[in-house]
């Protein structure tokens, strides 16, 4: 379904005089959900391009730690360990509840986050939901899978940001108004998150883990 026109934004950020950090984001692209029985699969990305700006890798993830690790923030951290992969790539997993009102009731979210990175080129953050219990219209999200990567050169980086979600179809809700309406709130949310996204990659003092 087609839900805006032609979008492209392009978000200059300036550090000093002579120096800019240009970040050119895709409009979002949504895959046609998939459906077995009342339960449908959908999935939204955005990629961003980042020229003009030198990037330390090594430091992101901790940005992303101290954002989730905020008293102030939306997480409680159950636990914390390292991670690992034994091909380059190092971090952290988190054992973490996420509490927040969303425009269709108020949604608690159990979930597993990894964040890594190579040190040099590549990050990645992944929120995989392991519960969601919401209210109102909300309660019919059955789970979420939110990721972030960057792949940084020194000419231009490039950041992609996927949202999936699994819904539940209402059994009062026409098909394809249930259908549309998911996919307008999904285009709005990465339309949104995307740019935030980048700019936490450049080191600017975002939130990027908020809903």
């Amino acid at each position: 379904m087609k839900i805006s026109s032609r979008f492209l934004l392009v978000i200059f950020i300036a550090f000093a005089a002579n120096s800019y950090a240009e970040i050119t984001c895709s409009k979002p692209k949504l895959s046609n959900p998939l459906g077995h029985d009342t339960m449908y699969h959908f999935k939204a990305v955005v990629t961003c391009d980042i020229v003009g700006e030198k990037i330390n890798v090594s430091a992101i993830k901790d940005a992303y730690l101290a954002d989730i690790t905020n008293p102030k923030s939306q997480f409680v951290v159950k636990k914390q360990g390292a991670y690992d992969n034994k091909k380059g790539m190092t971090g952290y997993t988190l054992d973490v509840t996420q509490s927040y009102d969303s425009d269709q009731g108020h949604l608690v979210v159990r979930a597993d986050v990894l964040l890594m990175d190579n040190k040099t080129s590549n990050f990645e953050m992944e929120l995989r939901s392991r519960s969601v219990v919401g209210q109102g219209d909300s309660q019919y999200n059955k789970s979420i899978l939110n990721t972030v990567t960057l792949n940084y050169t020194p000419q231009k980086s490039t950041v992609t940001v996927v949202k999936e979600i699994d819904v539940e179809e209402p059994w009062y809700a026409p098909h394809q108004t249930f259908v549309d309406a998911v996919q307008k709130d999904l285009y709005e949310s990465i339309f949104k998150a995307a740019p935030i996204q980048a700019k936490k990659i450049i080191g600017e003092k975002v939130d990027a883990m908020h809903k």
